[in-house]
């Protein structure tokens, strides 16, 4: 997927075209978490929109007749996909201030353009997608292999009746956008750089919520504008960070499924193990109560951990928990801010290799990171792709394995530098970075210089 950014927050110009793994750097306040947002937003964004034109035929005989049919080619030709990509960046970049949650005119000057980036849509794959409107209504898009044509057909059970055209509309665009963009358009997951706090007070989020309602009822009407006493007690968030909230809440709910890494335990056991050395031990649901249990150790009775008691580096992996065991699925867009976050340095090179495990089973992640130690391991699992004398006694020694090689064709790197994404290359040869060698050699020099000067 590939997109520009002009005049958003602090950033002037971002080209990105996103990979299987894309890295975002930089110093602080440089916009890394203005584009991480903007992308989710976008992504997020066009669950819920309608870049297609659905005709009034179609809506008419859906709603009258219960069934309906798309001619796919109407839909996919050249013109109509330049008219979708328009009509998506000129309405997303009108929705930038609900993904931010600020006043309204804040992003005026901004323009965040969506462009195909030698798209190509495939139509000849099948398709069966079921959207359940409520428990009356009940639709189903059904395309056979090879055809360009889709059976839409509409269920209403015990003579409910139909939904309006306007709600026909949304789940049609939905199906199209599956039909047409197949997986160009990722699914996302995000976990913000707000995760410990988010984990930590989420009961008392509740609570708010709570107070409100129960000051609507309570209130029986004498209540001036409900809107007013929303604000008052529910602070505004991006959708990003409201998004990760929600996780919080419904983690209960969310953990009766399983991802698609254990439906597949064989092919995932490696990245489990890989999972539970860097967090010590597991996640565990004990009388509705969010329980961590670190490993066993010698000469150490068994202990339970209540959240709050928690350690920040394990509220911090919470919501990576989560999306590993009971949500994660084939082509997601798995988004993290800053991944090392409050984690030990070697723990930090463990995450980069769980990462890129991730990528080799077909997840997309997009970082953004102030980590050296990240970016080094990277850097070395991109010179593992290579073939070289010593290569296999390397990987041995360091106990690299192949799951978690990485090609360059597969990695994208931006630093944000001059309020503009300036991209990294990225060959055999690793990544051309050198965001923090010059803190780093400017540290080695002091320290040496200090150390000198008291032996002088």
């Amino acid at each position: 997927m590939r997109l520009q950014i002009d005049n958003l927050g602090y950033i002037h110009r971002a080209d990105i075209c996103t990979r299987p793994l894309t890295i975002v750097c930089g110093k602080n306040n440089t916009g890394k978490t203005y584009l991480s947002y903007t992308i989710y937003g976008l992504l997020s964004f066009l669950q819920q929109s309608r870049p297609f034109q659905i005709e009034r035929e179609v809506l008419d005989n859906l709603r009258q007749k219960g069934t309906a049919q798309l001619d796919l080619r109407k839909y996919a030709d050249e013109k109509q996909l330049t008219n979708v990509f328009q009509h998506i960046s000129e309405q997303f970049t009108q929705h930038l201030n609900r993904v931010f949650s600020s006043p309204e005119g804040e992003f005026a000057a901004a323009q965040v353009t969506v462009t195909p980036n030698s798209f190509s849509p495939e139509l000849s794959r099948p398709m069966k997608i079921d959207f359940q409107l409520s428990k009356k209504n009940t639709i189903t898009v059904t395309k056979p292999e090879g055809a360009t044509t889709a059976d839409v057909v509409l269920l209403n059970q015990d003579d409910a009746p139909p939904p309006p055209s306007h709600v026909l509309s949304v789940v049609i665009n939905r199906a199209l956008c599956g039909l047409v963009f197949g997986n160009y358009f990722k699914n996302p997951f995000v976990i913000t750089s707000e995760r410990t706090g988010i984990e930590l007070f989420s009961k008392e989020l509740d609570i708010r919520k709570n107070v409100v309602i129960d000051s609507l009822v309570e209130g029986k009407g004498k209540i001036g504008d409900p809107f007013d006493l929303i604000d008052k007690y529910i602070s505004r968030y991006p959708i990003a960070i409201k998004d990760n909230i929600d996780y919080v809440r419904d983690h209960q709910r969310l953990r009766k499924t399983n991802s698609f890494l254990v439906r597949s335990p064989d092919e995932s056991e490696a990245l489990f193990e890989a999972w539970g050395q860097i967090m010590g031990g597991k996640l565990s649901i004990i009388a509705n109560q969010l329980i961590f249990v670190p490993k066993e150790r010698v000469n150490r009775k068994q202990v339970r951990v209540p959240m709050y008691l928690g350690s920040s580096a394990i509220k911090s992996l919470v919501a990576f928990d989560l999306y590993l065991r009971h949500i994660a699925q084939p082509d997601d867009m798995l988004m993290i801010d800053e991944p090392e976050l409050n984690l030990h340095p070697d723990n930090q090179r463990r995450m980069a290799r769980l990462l890129a495990r991730l990528v080799n089973k077909g997840v997309n992640v997009f970082i953004t990171t102030h980590s050296d130690y990240i970016l080094k391991e990277i850097n070395s699992l991109l010179l593992l792709a290579n073939q070289f004398p010593k290569r296999e006694a390397l990987m041995e020694k360091y106990a690299y394995v192949k799951d978690e090689v990485l090609k360059p064709e597969s990695i994208g790197v931006f630093v944000m530098r001059g309020h503009k994404a300036e991209a990294v290359t990225v060959t055999d040869k690793g990544m051309e970075l050198s965001v923090f060698d010059e803190v780093i050699i400017n540290q080695n020099d002091a320290t040496d210089e200090i150390y000198i000067a008291q032996k002088e």
